[in-house]
């Protein structure tokens, strides 16, 4: 009786995989867990990059009151910055705010 309930106890741990359950399974996956933990880091990553773009564009554009003026700047490299671009900075939150902190100064008739 008692291998009967383990036998039951293994199977529910470990059921079969069907070939949907393989397809969300990490170990199935090319490379890996570990290759789907960094594609799901990157993805993240990118979005976070996204997000922090659209919030400077749209402080830029109420500060230079130009959509395409808001994108040109973003591109181009900035004395304020060290010479970098703002699009450059994006990859952090840090640096998003150092770009923000810079349209700020501007906005506020501060040219550096």
């Amino acid at each position: 009786m008692e291998n009967v309930r383990l036998d039951r106890l293994s199977f529910s741990r470990h059921p079969r995989k069907t070939p949907l359950l393989q397809a969300f399974d990490p170990l199935a996956w090319p490379g890996g867990a570990e290759a789907g933990r960094i594609e799901s880091v990157g993805m993240r990553m990118k979005s976070n990059r996204d997000d922090r773009l659209a919030r400077v564009i749209a402080v830029a554009q109420d500060v230079l009151e130009d959509e395409q003026n808001a994108r040109a700047w973003v591109c181009e490299p900035n004395r304020a910055l060290r010479g970098e671009r703002p699009l450059d900075l994006l990859d952090t939150e840090a640096g998003m705010e150092r770009v923000v902190h810079v349209l700020k100064q501007l906005e506020h008739g501060v040219y550096t």
